[in-house]
C-alpha cells in the first residue's frame, strides 16, 4: 500500500511540476511579440504599410532602373492615381509602336488588365509603386 501511495503522490508532484513549468514559461503567442504592442512594429513578418506611396511610371517592363522613370507621383496608399504623365509617343521597339495605356503588371494578357485611373487604387506594402507602358505591334 505505501508503494502505490507514494506513487501516487511521485505521479501528483510530476504533473504539477510540469503544469508549472508550462505555466511560468512564455507561451508561443506571448513569445511572438503578438500581444507586446511595443514588438508589433519590430516583427519582421507582417509587412509595415506606408500611408504615402511614390508611383513610378516606366516607358516598358525593360526599362526599369532610376534612370528610366518618365514620371513619379505620390499618392496616398488606397488612393486614385491623379497625376500622370502624357501618353509615350515614341515606342521603344519598331516591332510594337502603338502604346494601349499602363499597366501595374509587366506583361499582360488583355486590354481589361491595363490600369483605369477613375477606379483603380494603389495598394502597396513598401512605399513604391510601378506602372509599366503597355506597347503593342499595329492591329493589335
Amino acid at each position: 500500500m505505501k508503494i502505490n501511495r507514494y506513487l501516487f503522490v511521485g505521479v501528483l508532484s510530476l504533473g504539477l511540476l510540469m503544469g508549472c513549468t508550462q505555466n511560468n514559461s512564455p507561451s508561443q503567442k506571448e513569445s511572438s511579440g503578438s500581444d507586446n504592442p511595443s514588438s508589433e512594429s519590430s516583427s519582421s513578418s507582417e509587412p509595415i504599410i506606408e500611408k504615402k506611396v511614390k508611383v513610378n511610371f516606366y516607358l516598358d517592363y525593360n526599362h526599369v532602373s532610376d534612370d528610366q522613370i518618365i514620371f513619379t507621383t505620390t499618392v496616398d496608399n488606397g488612393g486614385l492615381i491623379t497625376e500622370k504623365p502624357n501618353n509615350p509617343t515614341e515606342a521603344p521597339y519598331p516591332e510594337f509602336p502603338v502604346f494601349k495605356g499602363w499597366s501595374k503588371k509587366e506583361i499582360i494578357d488583355d486590354i481589361n488588365q491595363l490600369w483605369n485611373f477613375e477606379n483603380d487604387v494603389v495598394i502597396a506594402n513598401s512605399g513604391v509603386f510601378s506602372l509599366f507602358g503597355i506597347w503593342v505591334a499595329e492591329g493589335e
